[in-house]
């Protein structure tokens, strides 16, 4: 199997021209969901018939918008289609990953290559949609996720391998697949029969003679038929890392590690999983460590040796991944380490103040730079995309007059061009959701082990909040205010933890009780 470390698909154009601004009004995320609703496959889920792809992206814009508008219609629509991969031969129903696309409409039978940065991007969607819908089978899936990426990918230096073949013993999906005899030769008699009767469907899909194990039952029994068949799945899981597996890549991908960072600092703070945290405090540290080549973050590297190639995908999405780590641990250092890598970001890839960055640097020491900035994305996010959003979120955290100058220019350059393309840029329509007139900035400001700003916190981090900058601050030991405005020292009120919710630096009255700040941030959604 050959990866493309940096392919783009082509829906519209692959480069976009930059002209004036579109009338006031037109939001283009709402023409980004009309584009997606139109091809969606109503029977099965996902989009067009086949292959299928995931598209983390996509789905992730439409559950926003889902979020933002209130919409039960496309918030239906979106979870039917996280439900029907996560039953379907598309993921691994033992390990719980991903395979990269199926062949077919009803996601029986999927090309088995695995990739990380496909699914740490589907990890985040499925946690976000865990906080939007509270279906304990979204936060199964993320969990599963993530646990599968720690066995399949984790290196012994600290970083994540890039993606395993989709062949095995010369054959196709060969690891995965099962008769029931094997199944019956792992488990006792009983549960050898729930297990083959819940994934084993020997008429469809069949590889070779053999059965790829699906989830059979209706919607919203995954979580349960997982745990009743926790030792069995075990067992068999156990059984199956004898077999022959598919090669591992393994390079390391900046770009598709950063996001695996994000991913894990979400599962950290939305499932209360401490591991996660360690996970993703651990790689960014050692991803900060040894992708560095002549001062700069490397594309690839492999054991020691690094490329020396670097695109605007691999600085975007690491200063992503440092602000999401601020977000879930709220220490300073990921914040001043976020806003350098953003001032190199701009210094490498933009060609004068106020344009696009480039997805190649502008010198030459990285090859021939591209002469437009590409918009169209794959299935994580387009490096424009991941810039403009981490841009915008240290704006709003008060990260200085040059970054919040590009943020504003860059909206406004990119404003047109989106409005005709929304549908190929869907990580740009999430980049909106920062825009100032409509993002909220969060401050808690308590004691940090005390159970009020615990509580606190774990509000916040409970739900989808669609353009939300989220901070707190420990009163006896504030930032320099001159270095970060937003978190500038705040009272609290009658010593309690105290929680401000603001738009554009200007806070609603602070609040000290846990449901009073639940009701204002589940007033903050909706359009």
């Amino acid at each position: 199997m050959t990866i493309h470390i940096r392919s783009y698909f082509a829906v519209g154009m692959a480069t976009l021209l930059l002209i004036s601004s579109p009338a006031a009004g037109n939001d283009p995320r709402e023409s980004a969901v009309r584009h997606w609703t139109s091809a969606f496959d109503r029977g099965e889920g996902g989009f067009g018939t086949e292959p299928k792809f995931p598209q983390p992206v996509v789905l992730t814009l439409l559950l926003h918008e889902a979020v933002r508008g209130r919409d039960k219609a496309l918030l239906a629509q979106v979870t039917h289609t996280l439900d029907r991969m996560a039953a379907s031969g598309l993921r691994d129903q033992l390990g719980g990953a991903f395979h990269r696309h199926a062949e077919d409409r009803a996601w029986r039978v999927p090309h088995f290559g695995v990739t990380l940065g496909d699914n740490a991007a589907l990890a985040i969607l499925y946690l976000e949609a865990w906080q939007a819908t509270r279906n304990p089978d979204h936060a199964a899936v993320a969990r599963g996720i993530l646990d599968d990426l720690l066995r399949r990918f984790a290196l012994p230096d600290g970083a994540f391998a890039a993606a395993n073949d989709s062949e095995s013993e010369e054959r196709e999906g060969r690891y995965y697949t099962w008769t029931e005899d094997e199944v019956r030769a792992v488990l006792p008699a009983a549960e050898a029969k729930a297990f083959i009767a819940a994934y084993l469907d020997g008429r469809r899909g069949l590889i070779d003679g053999r059965v790829l194990p699906r989830l059979a039952g209706a919607a919203g029994t995954l979580a349960r038929t997982e745990s009743a068949l926790a030792d069995a799945r075990a067992r068999l899981l156990d059984a199956r890392s004898r077999r022959e597996a598919p090669k591992v890549d393994d390079r390391v991908l900046t770009s598709w590690n950063a996001l695996a960072v994000s991913a894990f600092a979400k599962g950290g703070r939305i499932l209360g999983e401490e591991r996660y945290r360690k996970v993703a405090r651990s790689t960014m540290v050692r991803l900060m460590e040894g992708s560095l080549w002549k001062g700069r973050l490397s594309h690839v590297r492999r054991g020691g040796v690094l490329t020396g190639e670097t695109f605007l995908e691999d600085y975007a999405l690491t200063a992503q991944a440092l602000l999401d780590l601020y977000e879930t641990d709220f220490d300073h250092g990921w914040l001043d380490e976020a806003r350098r890598v953003a001032h190199e970001m701009l210094d490498l890839f933009q060609p004068e103040p106020g344009a696009p960055p480039r997805d190649t640097p502008v010198d030459a020491r990285s090859g021939t730079p591209s002469p437009r900035v590409v918009l169209a994305e794959d299935g994580a996010m387009s490096g424009a995309a991941a810039a403009l959003t981490a841009l915008n979120r240290l704006a709003l955290l008060g990260a200085g007059t040059r970054i919040e100058n590009e943020a504003r220019d860059l909206m406004q350059a990119l404003d047109r061009p989106l409005a005709i393309e929304s549908g190929s840029a869907p990580g740009l329509g999430l980049a909106l959701d920062f825009r100032s007139h409509e993002t909220r900035e969060v401050v808690i400001v308590g004691i940090p082990e005390s159970e009020g700003t615990r509580a606190m916190v774990e509000a916040a981090h409970a739900r989808l909040l669609p353009g939300v900058v989220l901070t707190a601050i420990d009163p006896d030991h504030p930032p320099d205010p001159d270095i970060w405005p937003l978190l500038a020292p705040r009272p609290m009120k009658n010593g309690l933890t105290t929680a401000y919710v603001c738009r554009n630096m200007v806070c609603d009255m602070p609040v000290t009780t846990v449901k009073d700040f639940t009701a204002i941030l589940d007033g903050a959604n909706g359009r």
